[in-house]
This record gives structure tokens, C-alpha cells and sequence, in this order.
């Protein structure tokens, strides 16, 4: 699954650019709370995100196809 490939990846490069402090430091004058979470709390966040995001698409009738 490519699309998924992709998210883990694109995760794990935010994982590494948030623990740098020039990264941290940009974050917080554009106003985002640049945190880390611990592994199984990004699981959650994202596994909630994907239903949310999937009953909009689906009420919109989006599809990948």
C-alpha cells in the first residue's frame, strides 16, 4: 500500500525535524506547537484521523477511484 508507505514516512520526517531546535524555534513564530508524541499516541491520532477524514469524504462522495 503506497499511500500508506507515504504517510509513515512523511511521519517519521516530522518525527526528525520537530526534535531540531531550528525547527521548533520556526514552528512557534508561525504559531504551531511543534510536540512529539510517544509512538502508540500518534497510532491513535492518526487511526482517528482516518475515520474522520473518510466520513467527510464519504458524505462528499469522494473516492480514490
Amino acid at each position: 500500500m503506497a499511500s500508506g508507505r507515504a504517510l509513515l514516512i512523511g511521519l517519521v520526517m516530522v518525527a526528525i525535524a520537530s526534535s531540531s531546535s531550528a525547527f521548533a524555534e520556526k514552528a512557534q513564530t508561525l504559531g504551531i506547537d511543534a510536540k512529539g508524541n510517544a509512538p502508540a499516541e500518534l497510532d491513535a491520532w492518526t487511526r482517528s484521523e482516518i475515520v474522520r477524514w473518510a466520513e467527510v469524504a464519504k458524505a462528499a462522495h469522494i473516492s480514490a477511484d
